[in-house]
Formats: C-alpha cells, structure tokens, sequence
C-alpha cells in the first residue's frame, strides 16, 4: 500500500531518471524540473502535517502522564 507521500516521491524519482537522459528535449526537461519542484512543495507539505500529528500525539501522551 502506498501513501500519497510514497507516490509523490516515486513521481520525483521517476522525473530524475528523465532528466538523467541526455536524450530529452530541454523545453520537456524545464516542465519536468517544474513538476519535480512542486512534487517537493506537496510532499514537505504532507511531511509538515506528518509531524504536527506526531507532535499532537507526544503531547496527548505527556499530558496523561502528568
């Protein structure tokens, strides 16, 4: 099962190896660097929210044991 985070990455990774090709046209690898960046935008978005449950969680847990 993959997480919408997983995808995304995937998606980077799959956008890289494209790059890597000395084959690929440069007005395609410039839309592929942009999608890449906004890849990255979204998956520190879903990380950020990641760690703010993390954090909710830690502090549910601390109050408990106060």
């Amino acid at each position: 099962m993959s997480t919408k985070l997983e995808k995304k990455i995937e998606e980077i990774e799959n956008i890289v190896s494209m790059l890597e090709n000395e084959g690929t046209d440069i007005d395609e690898a410039i839309t592929m660097y942009e999608k890449s960046i906004s890849l990255i935008k979204e998956c520190e978005k879903i990380i950020g929210e990641y760690e703010e449950k993390i954090k909710n969680v830690l502090n549910e847990e601390n109050e408990k044991n106060e």
